[in-house]
């Protein structure tokens, strides 16, 4: 069994809103109240170096693997980068200071997930360390920084489940050996990706 911890922040992909001090309130309670339930834990949609770090304070006393999934600036460029406009390759070599288990990213469009999985495998080699990758992209159109969650929703895109099984071929050829979907990837994308 495993856990997720939820957004605290006021609507998803704004990393503005995250405020430190209330998230490590809400998420020590999340953590206190579930830490003997589960296996590992998943942080999940994480927009900022500075909420992984926060999570990684609340779990610091747990013996429980710990698996970060950061959500990526939804425009494809030489080097990815997370909704915060801080680079994949920093938010890496933080975590890999603290106790990771894996690095995944979510709840971005599949074009970028590819550049930041070769970001992530730069820093792992410099750094001589080994993490389980994942990914589990959304079906969205490209979200833009000043989206503004819960005020409305996001357009979907066409996106057919073999179009996105190439996308995850391309990830699985960089490392990734855990891969599912996000917002708008229905049961036909898994479907497709265990065929």
């Amino acid at each position: 069994m495993s856990s997720r911890f939820i957004t605290t922040r006021i609507g998803s992909y704004r990393p503005e809103l995250f405020e430190s001090e209330r998230a490590f309130t809400i998420l020590d309670t999340l953590y206190k109240a579930q830490d003997e339930y589960v296996d590992l834990w998943i942080g999940e949609t994480i927009s900022s170096i500075e909420e992984a770090h926060v999570m990684a304070n609340v779990l610091k006393g747990s013996n429980k693997p710990f698996y970060y999934a950061f959500t990526l600036n939804d425009e494809v460029s030489e080097q990815a980068k997370l909704r915060s406009g801080e680079l994949v390759s920093d938010a890496v070599a933080a975590l890999l200071e603290q106790n990771v288990a894996g690095i995944f990213f979510n709840c971005s469009i599949p074009e970028v997930i590819e550049q930041a999985f070769s970001d992530t495998n730069a820093v792992l080699a410099k750094q001589n360390k080994s993490v389980i990758l994942g990914a589990f992209a959304n079906g969205f159109t490209p979200i833009a920084s000043d989206y503004k969650a819960n005020e409305g929703s996001q357009g979907y895109r066409d996106l057919p489940p073999t179009e996105y099984v190439d996308f995850a071929k391309q990830w699985h050829s960089l490392g990734a050996t855990i891969i599912g979907g996000c917002c708008g990837i229905g049961p036909e994308f898994i479907a497709a990706l265990v065929k």
